[in-house]
């Protein structure tokens, strides 16, 4: 059994083959969609007449062609919005958080304070 081109449409509605090696690989493409069939057949008559003409070029390995980088992976999905309401865990309003932070301020202010003034008497 030889290898067979399969021809087919993509997504974008274009005409692309690829080739079938008979273990189910696919050996080659078109690397590109045409608009018509008939190009698309057209591009498999080149590959059919050129290939078996074709010289083998290797490439020093500092010319090969590099490697595409990866794709960047989609995102994770955000969470849905959810709609606000008082008692979702924050405060109702922000005067009692304000207030809060005002009192550990201060508190942290005299006990600082308070620990210089014990530096500077001598006491500490």
């Amino acid at each position: 059994m030889a290898a067979k081109f399969e021809l087919y449409k993509d997504k974008a509605g274009e005409f692309r083959w690829r080739l079938r090696h008979t273990n189910g690989n696919i050996i080659a493409d078109s690397g590109e969609g045409y608009t018509t069939k008939e190009n698309a057949i057209n591009g498999i008559n080149s590959v059919k007449e050129n290939v078996a003409k074709a010289d083998v070029k290797e490439l020093p390995a500092k010319a090969a062609p590099k490697a595409k980088p990866a794709a960047p992976k989609p995102a994770a999905a955000m969470p849905k919005a959810v709609k606000y309401s008082p008692g979702m865990g924050e405060a109702e309003d922000n005067g009692s958080l304000i207030a809060t932070i005002v009192v550990i301020a201060a508190v942290a202010f005299f006990v600082i304070g308070g620990g210089i003034a014990l530096i500077a008497m001598g006491a500490l």
